[in-house]
């Protein structure tokens, strides 16, 4: 292929992309119905004037004259077809010279042209039979082209070519005057194109010259243009998407995403501060403003504050970003000895203390300011500075609401210390380093009513964590969603060879249900899935849930206990008597059990805790349902527990927590193995 070929395979090639990208675009709907006309329209002009650049590749390849009267003529009907659609779409784009007896009389037209220029037995431009001639380029390539008298009616299509030249400069001429500054400067460099082929029009119908290398430039320029749009149009969207990205929508301030972009490419450098000096800000009544104004105010204010907090931070080479409804947190990443923290405390104070004019409003703001220096090697993560950060503005909000103040060492040590058990819990998770052991649960004749499955997490340096305190974690980051379906898969797993055993011998297994597994919507599929998963029936699991979990909406309590019943599922209300108003739940709420708290258990000797025990047993058998008491140490509580008339008990008295191959080999096994010898 020679490069004029080679050119108009490319071009033609770009000319279907851009058809193609417009047919996706408005087979799946992506174009809003307002600009879809139009964008058919360019659909239409993107395949013909593809169409046109291939039919060109191939004439200026053709040797023999019949070929080549073929591929003319083929090229001057879609030449024609193009016009018209070039037409069309810039009359629609513009509306600017839009009149329908003037279409229509250009599509008769076009249409007329069309028909004569397939009948006629040489191409219609020309009066009498074209002569192929061979034309040398200056740079090597050898093209083949007609030449010969041109005809009245190729003189009237000609004419017609120009007359859409001179429709396209006015349209553009009289819509530029309105256009936004990115259009103008692409009509303008249409306009010097449109015009510099006008020139080659004229020059050819009044003068007769014809040149493929001028012809050719028009091309050139053709596609220059366009893939220059095309090219400027994909960067300007990739910095669309990156501000969309990393830039508060309503202040125009870094995000949290910029953040810790911005720490992580510090903590890569080598040569980065130990320590990074921290501001926090959080406006004062912003809440009681945007429910007065509304949040079109509320949002001016944030926007405003912005404005002012980002061009305080970069004049001064700092980061500013809002991580969160009304709060904005500065960094000092190049610290100074002119820069403190207090100073620069005092600075946003007088900052945001200026008067907002909001419309006709003037809206005074005051706000409150946590301070920290965080120690950059105990930065596991970029994402946790916004965690001390919130944690540094609650404690000032405490301290001294309106002012500043500094969250010391010692909270902020607490504060670390968490987020490095986060990071371990959440790792030990993902590795499936959590354990799980069984607490055999006993009936009043102590025979083995099922099981309560319990959490341990035994860390790196092998210190076993309370449950209280890594589950309040795992709640606090998070992490409990994934730490509930970890305990859950790896006790139905651990169950499931033993299936039929445990269904033979009413065999109850408990699993803890946290507040926030309780309140997922996805929570009960998620269940069901890993128990489909390792073939176990609902009916074998007993759900303790907290009151905790149902005090936040109780009637969509009530609805997900339902349907946890409908499953086939046992509901335990845990810990029962310790809340506030567990017994009004009993009326509102489907429960199948109530367990009683250890701390009644641990006192029984005390009078109250006696009583409140057997109202308890009595609220339970005169409703139904039965009763679970925990913690039970040593024999004297046994038997209290049992005159009383608790149904099931479980404590150190009758089993500490093991791990399930324990359990299997006390409880499961010996059962399993007379139940075969019986046989």
């Amino acid at each position: 292929m020679t490069i004029v070929t080679t050119f108009y395979v490319m071009s033609s090639g770009i000319m279907f992309a851009v058809a193609a990208i417009m047919l996706l675009l408005l087979v799946y709907n992506k174009v809003p119905s307002k600009n879809r006309f139009i964008r058919v329209w360019v659909l239409l002009t993107a395949l013909t004037a593809g169409s046109l650049q291939y039919i060109h590749f191939l004439h200026y390849q053709a040797s023999n004259v019949a070929e080549s009267f073929f591929y003319s003529s083929l090229k001057h009907h879609l030449a024609i077809w193009l016009c018209f659609f070039i037409v069309v779409m810039v009359t629609m784009l513009t509306k600017k010279l839009f009149s329908k007896p003037v279409l229509l009389l250009f599509f008769v037209y076009t249409a007329a042209m069309s028909i004569f220029s397939f009948s006629a037995d040489i191409p219609l431009r020309y009066a009498e039979a074209p002569v192929l001639f061979e034309q040398q380029l200056f740079w090597g390539d050898t093209v083949y082209t007609l030449t010969g008298p041109i005809s009245n009616i190729g003189m009237v299509r000609d004419i017609g070519f120009f007359v859409v030249a001179l429709w396209i400069v006015l349209s553009l001429f009289l819509y530029v005057k309105e256009a936004k500054p990115q259009e103008v400067k692409f009509i303008v460099w249409y306009l010097v194109l449109v015009v510099a082929l006008s020139i080659h029009d004229s020059l050819v119908i009044f003068i007769g010259f014809e040149n493929i290398i001028l012809s050719l430039s028009g091309y050139v320029y053709l596609v220059a243009v366009f893939g220059f749009f095309i090219f400027k149009g994909y960067l300007e969207m990739q910095d669309k998407l990156k501000n969309l990205a990393y830039n508060d929508n309503i202040t125009k301030t870094p995000n949290r995403a910029s953040i810790q972009a911005d720490l992580e490419l510090l903590l890569e450098d080598a040569e980065h501060p130990e320590q990074l000096p921290v501001c926090v800000l959080d406006l004062d009544h912003f809440k009681v403003f945007n429910d007065a104004f509304g949040h079109d105010i509320g949002n001016q204010i944030l926007a405003k504050i912005g404005s002012r907090l980002l061009n305080f931070s970069q004049e001064r080479g700092m980061l500013t970003s809002r991580f969160d409804k009304d709060r904005f947190i500065v960094l000092i990443i190049t610290p100074s000895p002119d820069i403190t923290l207090q100073g620069l405390a005092n600075e946003l104070h007088q900052l945001v203390k200026q008067p907002l004019q909001i419309d006709d409003r003037i809206i005074e703001l005051g706000c409150t300011i946590g301070l920290f220096t965080l120690d950059m090697k105990e930065l596991s993560a970029s994402q946790d500075i916004f965690i001390i950060a919130e944690r540094a503005i609650e404690h000032a909000k405490k301290v001294d609401k309106g002012g500043t103040s500094v969250y010391s060492d010692v909270a902020q040590d607490s504060s670390l210390q968490k987020l490095k058990m986060k990071l371990a819990l959440k790792n030990a998770i993902r590795n499936d380093e959590i354990d799980i052991v069984f607490q055999p649960q006993f009936t009043q004749n102590e025979a083995l009513y099922g099981a309560e499955v319990l959490v341990r997490w035994q860390d790196e340096d092998g210190r076993f964590i309370p449950p209280p305190e890594f589950i309040a974690i795992a709640e606090s980051f998070g992490l409990i969603h994934d730490l509930g379906k970890l305990v859950c898969r790896k006790a139905a797993s651990q169950l499931a060879p033993h299936r039929q055993w445990l269904l033979d011998n009413n065999q109850c297994i408990s699993i803890n249900v946290s507040a926030w597994e309780f309140t997922r919507s996805t929570f009960i599929e998620d269940v069901l899935k890993i128990l489909k998963e390792f073939k176990l029936p609902t009916s074998l699991f007993t759900l303790e849930i907290t009151e905790t979990a149902l005090i936040q909406d109780v009637q969509e309590s009530k609805q997900q206990l339902r349907k946890l019943r409908e499953h086939g599922f046992r509901v335990a209300l845990d810990d029962f008597g310790t809340g506030y108003s567990s017994l009004s739940y009993l009326r509102e709420l489907p429960f199948d059990i109530l367990k009683i708290d250890k701390a009644f258990v641990d006192d029984l000797n005390i009078t109250e805790h006696q009583s409140m025990i057997n109202g308890i047993i009595t609220i339970a058998k005169a409703i139904g349902l039965s009763s679970v008491a925990e913690g039970v140490e040593d024999a004297s509580q046994h038997i209290r527990l049992k005159l009383m008339g608790v149904d099931v008990m479980q404590g150190y008295h009758f089993a500490r927590p093991m791990p399930f191959d324990e359990f299997n080999v006390q409880f499961i096994q010996p059962d399993e193995f007379a139940g075969q010898s019986k046989k």
